[in-house]
């Protein structure tokens, strides 16, 4: 087989490879992973100086912030969908054979 002819697997194996590699800890969300619920409340309690009496910090930190929170997380899980998304539609479309056995040797091993 010619290095430049493309090997596909089709939508239902891809997904399945995917998922099986998701599960196997071989593929990780590169952008949400690393999420720090502590990280991500103290930068926004830094940002927040006055909140009203007898309101529990972490409760006036979220009621607060929740859009800005929100968005930031949000931004984070497209670009992990956008990474996934980009895994699927390169094992849809086609790998050379070379790409294709290295992946084959690489779950094997």
């Amino acid at each position: 087989m010619s290095e430049e002819k493309g090997v596909a697997l089709n939508e239902d194996q891809a997904l399945r490879l995917i998922l099986a590699a998701i599960e196997a800890g071989a593929i990780r969300f590169p952008f949400s992973g690393g999420l720090n619920v502590n990280s991500l409340l103290s930068k926004y309690r830094e940002k927040v100086r006055n909140k009203p009496e007898g309101v529990p910090f972490e409760e006036f930190v979220r009621s607060a912030h929740v859009a800005e929170v929100a968005h930031e997380v949000t931004g984070l899980a497209r670009f992990d969908a956008l990474y996934i998304l980009t895994l699927y539609k390169t094992l849809t479309v086609g790998l050379t054979k070379k790409e294709a056995d290295r992946i084959q040797t690489a779950i094997l091993n």
